[in-house]
């Protein structure tokens, strides 16, 4: 039998962790609705990328999200150039970058989390970025997946204002980090340039889109 005081503190615990819970939820609606309110708020920039951030003062809209879509940024630190499906910045004291978005089609399934992979292309174009003299202190990382039958449908009727609000695709976001993305150019330098093997790490869904795959199956551990 459980005690008056053992329910008492049973109840409390229970309280207190559905409490806890819903913060959590509250805090990551708000942070859902604010990158859906930047991107609704945004207006498509009539300045290429580059003509953006060499704008003279007086030209500068201070506080105005601009969208750019795909641009292509480079960065001469680590050799690499490439070009972002989506990208919101503004002006302040200097230009900033409020999201990076990178989205992807798969033909008929929705993975259940954000692949690092993605994750990671859009940290490198933030990364270009901030070699320009971009700010991207406050930049989030935003990763779309919708498939490719109905972001047809919809890129032509909303630009992918909506992908925010739409149930059809799945949005993972988190912010960008300098650190971490250095990390792993540090760790892929390896292999690139000092000839160090790839560490093999089998699974089906990484195997499936890897090119030294075969019939699902890394080659890497049949070595």
């Amino acid at each position: 039998m459980i005690g008056m005081d053992e329910l008492l503190e049973l109840t409390l615990f229970i309280i207190v962790i559905f409490g806890f819970l819903i913060l959590i939820n509250e805090r990551l609606g708000t942070s859902h609705r604010h990158l859906h309110g930047i991107i609704r708020d945004s207006v498509r920039s009539h300045w290429g990328l580059q003509e953006f951030l060499r704008l003279p003062r007086s030209q500068r809209k201070i506080g105005k999200w601009f969208m750019f879509s795909e641009q292509t940024v480079y960065s001469m630190g680590h050799k690499f150039t490439g070009r972002f499906d989506q990208a919101v910045l503004h002006w302040g004291k200097s230009p900033i970058l409020d999201l990076m978005i990178e989205r992807k089609f798969p033909v008929s399934h929705l993975p259940m989390k954000r692949r690092d992979e993605d994750l990671f292309q859009a940290a490198l174009y933030s990364l270009a970025l901030m070699e320009s003299g971009v700010s991207c202190s406050s930049s989030r990382l935003v990763v779309i997946y919708c498939l490719q039958n109905q972001a047809k449908r919809c890129l032509k009727r909303t630009r992918g204002l909506e992908c925010f609000k739409c149930g059809a695709g799945r949005v993972f976001h988190e912010p960008f980090s300098q650190r971490t993305v250095l990390s792993t150019l540090e760790r892929l330098d390896e292999v690139w340039y000092n000839g160090r093997r790839p560490i093999p790490d089998p699974s089906f869904d990484k195997c499936m889109r890897c090119q030294f795959s075969r019939n699902g199956s890394c080659q890497y551990t049949l070595a």
